[in-house]
């Protein structure tokens, strides 16, 4: 595919049209519109430089690299949008986050292109990038149900353990909220993805010479990939974030320096 004038053009007039709208019926949208637009372009300029040279290069230990900064950029954005505590909780959502991309992503990249093929820039970088992706909103949200329940009703905790239970079955009670909100709006997004991005990404593997049915099983594999990613890496965090949140007694520590 060669990207002509023409192309351009109708990129450009595509762009006119919502324009057009927001200043013939004086909407009060513009400046919005057109930081999107430019957002847009930086964007796709920066990600296209840098995918370009991955590509060109094709490195295993670049592509390595590359996971591992999809994994810090979900870890920094997770817990910045939870309104969390960077230094406390950066690394165990780092850890959650590449837990889940290195072994999920290699697995995928195993099961369609074989050992062979698995570590080409080509298939690594937009499983790693989609993977990361699917993770930011629900674990940002399931971040902030988690701690803020432990901050604002930690008796609930204290009274299961003065009922018996124990540090585990307590703690549970409060992951278990959080995984609800978790996949919740992951499965909500579901019919949104089947029938607006599916289709897309299908035509575009099928013009790129992929078969059908290979394409197909992939959207298959990586659609049941981001219902897992998400409360798979959550449950990573949550394990490695214990010491922040409790002492080596199970008592709670201050949650102020954290939520």
């Amino acid at each position: 595919m060669n990207v002509s004038f023409l192309g351009i053009c109708i990129v450009i007039l595509l762009l006119c049209i919502p324009a057009y709208i927001i200043f013939t019926y004086k909407l009060n949208l513009l400046n919005k519109f057109a930081m999107s637009v430019v957002k847009m372009f930086a964007y796709m300029v920066l990600t296209g430089v840098f995918l370009y040279y991955i590509s060109l290069w094709n490195s295993v230990l670049i592509n390595v690299l590359w996971m591992m900064l999809m994994a810090v950029i979900a870890a920094i954005i997770s817990v910045s949008k939870a309104r969390l505590s960077m230094n406390k909780l950066f690394f165990p959502s780092f850890v959650g986050a590449l837990s889940v991309i290195l072994v999920m992503g290699l697995a995928i990249l195993f099961a369609v292109f074989s050992f062979k093929n698995m570590f080409d820039a080509r298939y690594m970088i937009p499983v790693a990038g989609f993977l990361a992706g699917s993770m930011i909103e629900s674990n940002s949200k399931s971040l902030e149900t988690y701690y803020s329940g432990l901050k604002n009703h930690n008796a609930i905790y204290y009274y299961l353990l003065g009922n018996g239970a124990t540090h585990g079955q307590a703690v549970n009670y409060f992951v278990k909220r959080a995984l609800e909100k978790n996949m919740i709006p992951m499965l909500g997004k579901m019919a949104y993805i089947l029938l607006g991005v599916t289709p897309m990404i299908l035509w575009s593997m099928i013009l790129s010479g992929t078969g059908v049915v290979d394409a197909v099983f992939m959207q298959i594999l990586m659609l049941s990939a981001m219902l897992a990613a998400a409360p798979v890496s959550l449950l990573i965090t949550l394990a490695v974030a214990r010491a922040y949140s409790f002492d080596a007694y199970g008592q709670l520590k201050n949650m102020d320096k954290i939520a």
